[in-house]
Order: C-alpha cells, then sequence, then structure tokens
C-alpha cells in the first residue's frame, strides 16, 4: 500500500519538475528572443496589393482570401517579437497541463486503499 503511494508520490513530483523547468526554460528562452528580436521592417506586401486581393478571389472565392489571411497570420507568428509571445503562450500551456496531470496523481492514502482493494 505504501509502496503504491511512494510510487505516485515520486511520479507527482517528478512531473512537477518537469512543468517547472518547462515553465522556466520557456520564459526565459522566449524572453531572450523577444530582446534579441527585429522588428519586420514594413515593405511592400503583395497580400495586401488589391490586384492581388482581387485575383485570390477570382480564382478561388471569398475562402481562399480566407485562407491567404490565415496562412499569412500563421507564419507571421513565427517571425521577430511574435515568435517570444508565441513561445511564452505554449510553454505556459505545456506547464499548465503537466501540472494537472501532476495533481491527478496526488492520491490520498484512502483513495489508494480502495484501489488496492479493488485489485485484491
Amino acid at each position: 500500500m505504501t509502496a503504491i503511494f511512494k510510487l505516485h508520490s515520486t511520479l507527482q513530483t517528478r512531473i512537477k519538475l518537469l512543468a517547472s523547468f518547462i515553465l522556466l526554460a520557456g520564459i526565459a528562452s522566449s524572453f531572450f528572443i523577444y530582446q534579441n528580436a527585429q522588428d519586420i521592417p514594413p515593405g511592400y506586401d503583395l497580400a495586401v496589393s488589391i490586384k492581388y486581393l482581387s485575383n485570390l478571389e477570382l480564382y478561388g472565392g471569398m475562402i481562399n482570401v480566407l485562407l491567404a489571411d490565415l496562412t499569412d497570420w500563421f507564419c507571421g507568428l513565427w517571425q521577430g517579437k511574435n515568435l517570444a509571445f508565441t513561445i511564452a503562450y505554449l510553454t505556459v500551456i505545456v506547464s499548465a497541463g503537466l501540472f494537472f496531470i501532476a495533481e491527478l496523481y496526488s492520491l490520498d492514502s484512502t483513495a489508494v486503499d480502495d484501489h488496492m482493494d479493488m485489485i485484491e
């Protein structure tokens, strides 16, 4: 009985340590990326051209224009300072998920006893 409780306790501790490490490393790297990233200089953007947009709509319909905008937005997440925010958000989501999983392993002694009774 205590061996199972200790197994869950050490597993919970390891998962929490992993989540803490991921959170610390992710936030530190996103801060480093934010400090060193350069803004993308404004220039001629093909997607803003009226002729380009009208051709997109002519050949693929309005859904083609929306998908092109979605693709441009998604590609923009991985450049410059947006990359730092993307990494920070993903880091928080992953570490929160790991903390949640670790809390699922926090069993009190009555739950372990009930589980052992069901096995036997």
